[in-house]
């Protein structure tokens, strides 16, 4: 899957998930997280029925199942992106970081082009540790919330539940809060911006939504502005353009802050917007993309969640962090 997107411009190159043999539960929990944060999602070849080990096995994959299908309008932009240019939805490193020779280790990979996952392959244990290479940047922990400072390598342990993998800070994801888990059904009237800004210095990326049908598209783009002497203070500036389609649309920002961090300001287009702070989990029954109202990671700081109001208009949104 890996190898693929790189040397065969293959971006759908997927792996048979499961397997063709049934497994431990554990093996099922290990197979179903890579390939919930790969290309295509396909359990395969033999008895891979989740409720036919026990509730714990059927509870993770279904969250894993839920997390995928919250992703969809980023996978979605994505497969444009492979349309147009060739470009994997699973990076190998060295695309990116051609300069860093650890880069090129294909046993990880930057899904969607932001979230740096390192599946584990030992299912023999349930805490299992692997070598992980930390791209340069700031990376944050999905499932503990620490941040990491990248190029570096390290050595995570991880249960059966957890795929090591790491937001990159910096950039935001494009989710949809919906309950359904067929595509078709999914109601795209509001989108969740999952938003993990790093203020340590100043950043600009750039998205695109592709409606259901029509594949109207809606661009995006996000600048992280620091502010001097502020430590990790500062600004992020949205812009939001108009839907080719006319679409009118809201947006549900959720902003993942440092700890000790709070959102104190958001403008869009000149209206101040309410803000409601959401402090991190207390216990580890902890599962990251769950959708809007959920906790962060224990060890993160709080989300800030902004409501914007439905518009057909474009929009220009600044949120102000100290």
């Amino acid at each position: 899957m890996v190898d693929n997107g790189v040397h065969d411009f293959k971006p759908f190159v997927h792996s048979d998930c499961g397997g063709d043999y049934r497994g431990s539960a554990g093996d099922l929990l290990r197979w179903t997280a890579h390939c919930t944060f790969g290309t295509i999602l396909r359990f395969h070849g033999a008895d891979h029925r989740p409720w036919t080990y026990d509730a714990h096995t059927e509870s993770v994959i279904l969250s894993y199942l839920n997390m995928r299908y919250k992703l969809i309008p980023s996978f979605i932009a994505a497969g444009q992106a492979a349309l147009t240019s060739g470009y994997p939805l699973v990076v190998r490193g060295d695309l990116i970081w051609p300069q860093q020779s650890a880069a090129a280790d294909n046993t990880q990979y930057i899904h969607l082009n932001e979230t740096l996952v390192a599946p584990i392959w030992n299912s023999a244990n349930n805490m299992t540790s692997r070598s992980v290479w930390i791209p340069p940047g700031n990376w944050q922990d999905a499932w503990g919330g620490s941040t990491v400072t990248g190029p570096r390598t390290l050595t995570v342990s991880k249960p059966y539940e957890q795929i090591p993998m790491w937001h990159r800070l910096g950039s935001f994801l494009i989710t949809v809060d919906s309950p359904a888990r067929r595509v078709e059904l999914q109601d795209w009237s509001i989108l969740t911006l999952e938003v993990f800004p790093d203020l340590t210095t100043e950043l600009y990326t750039e998205k695109s939504v592709y409606s259901l049908e029509t594949a109207a598209r809606t661009d995006l783009s996000m600048r992280n502005v620091p502010k001097e002497g502020q430590n990790g203070g500062g600004f992020v500036h949205f812009q939001i353009s108009e839907s080719e389609a006319g679409e009118s649309r809201g947006w549900m920002v959720r902003l993942h802050l440092r700890p000790g961090q709070s959102c104190v300001g958001a403008n869009v287009d000149g209206t101040e917007l309410g803000i409601v702070h959401i402090d991190p989990v207390i216990d580890d029954m902890f599962y990251p993309f769950q959708g809007v109202g959920t906790p962060p990671a224990p060890n993160a700081g709080k989300i800030a969640e902004i409501k914007v109001p439905s518009s057909k208009q474009e929009r220009k949104m600044v949120l102000s962090i100290f």
